[in-house]
Parts: structure tokens; C-alpha cells; sequence
């Protein structure tokens, strides 16, 4: 089928429920399967036809991690697509970029961003300089010594 020449292989990072989902979308769109790096996965994604497992002994070891996915693109021309949806996935992703990139396309912020926006004062901030409605936010020290409940009056 020509028209499966033309997508990238996808390899998702992790195996939670909205991994699975992202690799069914991707699936019913393509007609093609993806690959799923995890060391333990939800048996919706593990006895999936629409995956291959590929085992990860440890989710904290990051050498491990970056060896396994740089391994699974061996031989390979192009590179393939490399998604998460976990935000330990995600932090480990972009502080490997630099070596991830020559096997993959990573489509997501850069580490200093992802750190930025993460904070909520930070992102409020952000979006309201760029003219992005955002809700109304307060920031709460609890362990100020005169606390006072807020009021987003």
C-alpha cells in the first residue's frame, strides 16, 4: 500500500492509557502500527496488535532509556516521530534531545521551556505578555506564617 510509504514510524515513550490512545489515532489514520518503549504497560497497550512492545528494565535509568530508543533506529534512513505522554518521559526526552535528534523528531518544547511553563505564575505571565486568555490564578504559600484564605475577588 503506497500510501503507508508515506508516514513516519512513531515510537511512543511509556504505556498509559493515553499513549495507547495516541497510537489507536495514529492507527486508524495511518493503517500502521507503532512501536512502545515501556517497562510496564497497561494490557490495553500490551496485548494490543496494534503495537510492538519493546521492554525497558528500569524507567529512572536515562542511559538505558536513550540506548534503547537510539538502538531501535539502527539501520535506520529516516528518522521516526518520538512522542510521551508523561511528564518524566517528556523531561527525559528533552534533556537527550541533543542525542535523541539524529534518530528522531522530537515534537515537543525544549527543556528550558518545558521548566518555564510549568510553573503557574510563570505561564500565566507568559500567556497574558502574548495576549493568551488564561483563567484567573492566585498563588497560595501555605506555609507562610500569616496565611490568609484568597479571594479571587
Amino acid at each position: 500500500m503506497q500510501a503507508q510509504a508515506q508516514h513516519p514510524d512513531v515510537v511512543f515513550l511509556g504505556a498509559d492509557i493515553g499513549v495507547y490512545t495516541m497510537a489507536r489515532a495514529y492507527h486508524l489514520v495511518t493503517g500502521r502500527g507503532s512501536t512502545v518503549v515501556a517497562s510496564n504497560a497497561l494490557a490495553a497497550v500490551r496485548t494490543s496488535s496494534l503495537v510492538t512492545m519493546v521492554p525497558l528494565a528500569s524507567v529512572f535509568d536515562e542511559d538505558a532509556i536513550v540506548a534503547t530508543l537510539l538502538s531501535l533506529r539502527e539501520g535506520k534512513a529516516e528518522p521516526a516521530i518520538l512522542m510521551t505522554n508523561s511528564d518524566h518521559f517528556a523531561a527525559i526526552m528533552a534533556r537527550h534531545a541533543v542525542t535523541l535528534e539524529s534518530s528522531y523528531v522530537i515534537p515537543q518544547p525544549r527543556l528550558d521551556v518545558m521548566e518555564r511553563i510549568a510553573d503557574k505564575d510563570t505561564f500565566m505571565s507568559d500567556c497574558m505578555a502574548l495576549g493568551i486568555a488564561v483563567p484567573r490564578g492566585i498563588t497560595v504559600d501555605l506555609a507562610a506564617p500569616d496565611f490568609t484564605e484568597p479571594s479571587l475577588e
